[in-house]
């Protein structure tokens, strides 16, 4: 629903310019400028790559290249997957839409061959990607260049009275030089009933933590500083990261400030949007509504400001 919103949005009142009141100059007077972008930018790239691999992650940003991981859904066996795409073929692909008086039409053309410019990656090492499998009897295996790790996830799971019998969707979040962040779901439950867990590995010191992340026991696991050393694999503005969309950490004191639900953060993590949650809340929302993109005041804070 997320990113539907996020397109109707984005067709309809596309360009934000900010100008300066001659009664007081020092304040920013926002404006919404109706209608699609007339050229191309980074600001669009980025956007048009998020919104088309919704279900993937990206896992490396750099020369001009998006990387993303695919969830892994094939059993018994398995194995995660990686496709890059380019910033000058995702802006020659949606070329058409800055041209078109109907960008919405096009759009929804275009998107269904998005596997034209996906370019699935067979050498993993030639990226410096880890390669990640799951074995049989929730045997996970994961291996780079210099390092191999076998992490028995059976053996985590007993520890929270959880069956060995279960079968796991896995998936990576993020890669950080040795160490990598992959979230585990269980493959046959849906909604509140699914377990979700995370793990966090580092292959150079042979190391890992197991865990499941909810709401209810946030503030405990951060305290008990289990995912310190793994703080580098989220979101960071200066010395605040943002957690799985939910909770902010001031990595010097530990400090743990939780998002507060009609609050929205932001696709990289790293900005919070001030009662920007309502089409969550209310799903009937009139996205037209000037009320919905109000001038004045900017609601976005970095999470650092958020925290504070």
């Amino acid at each position: 629903m997320k990113h539907y919103i996020k397109m109707v949005i984005f067709l309809s009142t596309i360009i934000l310019t900010i100008g300066y009141t001659d009664d007081n100059p020092s304040f920013p007077e926002t404006k919404y400028v109706e209608g699609f972008p007339e050229a191309k930018s980074s600001a669009l790239s980025d956007f048009l790559v998020d919104f088309i691999t919704y279900e993937d992650e990206l896992v490396r940003d750099e020369n001009n290249n998006y990387i993303y991981s695919q969830e892994s859904r094939e059993r018994p066996s398995s194995v995660i997957k990686y496709y890059k795409i380019s910033e000058e073929q995702l802006m020659l692909h949606y070329a058409p839409l800055i041209a078109s008086e109907n960008p919405s039409q096009v759009f929804n053309k275009i998107r269904n061959s998005n596997e034209l410019i996906e370019e699935p990656i067979n050498n993993n090492q030639e990226y410096s990607l880890p390669t990640v499998e799951m074995k049989d009897n929730n045997q996970l295996e994961i291996t780079n260049q210099q390092h191999t790790q076998i992490i028995d996830l059976n053996d985590e799971m007993r520890s929270y009275g959880i069956s060995d019998d279960i079968i796991l969707h896995f998936s990576i979040n993020a890669i950080k030089n040795s160490q990598i962040f992959i979230t585990l779901k269980e493959y046959d439950k849906l909604g509140d009933n699914r377990l979700w867990y995370h793990l966090f590995v580092d292959l150079q010191s042979a190391t890992y933590t197991f865990t499941p992340f909810h709401q209810e026991n946030q503030q405990e696991l951060i305290q008990s500083e289990q995912l310190q050393p793994y703080y580098q694999l989220f979101p960071t503005v200066e010395d605040h990261i943002s957690i799985l969309g939910t909770t902010i950490v001031d990595t010097k004191s530990n400090e743990v400030s939780f998002i507060n639900e009609d609050d929205l953060l932001s696709e990289d993590g790293k900005y919070v949007y001030l009662n920007g949650d309502i089409y969550t809340k209310n799903e009937s929302s009139d996205l037209s509504t000037p009320e919905n993109l109000s001038d004045g005041v900017q609601r976005i804070q970095t999470i650092e400001n958020y925290a504070q």
